[in-house]
């Protein structure tokens, strides 16, 4: 599963599962601080705040039977 959407907030989001073994959350915005991060059973992860223009990569493993959830923001 992916997926890329492009947030009323600007710029790309890209989410999902790659490989079967990690869930991911990239966010690109090119005006605004922002960051990524993502969370399942077995905890949560955040990229940190970034500066614009720069992408927000975040991943930790997962398996396909996790609750897995990818989160984006902007500052």
């Amino acid at each position: 599963m992916a997926s890329t959407v492009y947030p009323n907030e600007g710029g790309t989001w890209n989410y999902g599962v790659s490989g079967g073994v990690h869930l991911y959350s990239d966010y690109f915005n090119q005006v605004r601080c922002h960051a990524s991060s993502t969370q399942n059973d077995w905890g949560y992860s955040s990229s940190g705040e970034m500066a614009a223009n720069t992408w927000a990569n975040n991943s930790q493993p997962t398996t396909a039977f996790q609750n897995n959830r990818a989160y984006y923001r902007v500052c």
